[in-house]
C-alpha cells in the first residue's frame, strides 16, 4: 500500500484518490485524518 507513504492527500480509502486531490491538502485536518485512519487500520489489520 503507497497510501501510507503519501501524507499530502490520504488515499488509504480511495485508491484512486481523486475524491481527496479535489479538496484543498494544505487543511491540516485532512493530513490528520489520514494518519489517523492508517493508524487505525495498521492497528487492527
Amino acid at each position: 500500500m503507497t497510501a501510507y507513504h503519501m501524507p499530502q492527500f490520504p488515499t488509504c480509502c480511495h485508491p484512486s484518490g481523486s475524491e481527496f486531490r479535489a479538496i484543498p491538502v494544505d487543511s491540516p485536518i485532512l493530513i490528520y485524518l489520514g494518519i489517523l485512519i492508517s493508524l487505525v487500520i495498521h492497528v487492527y489489520i
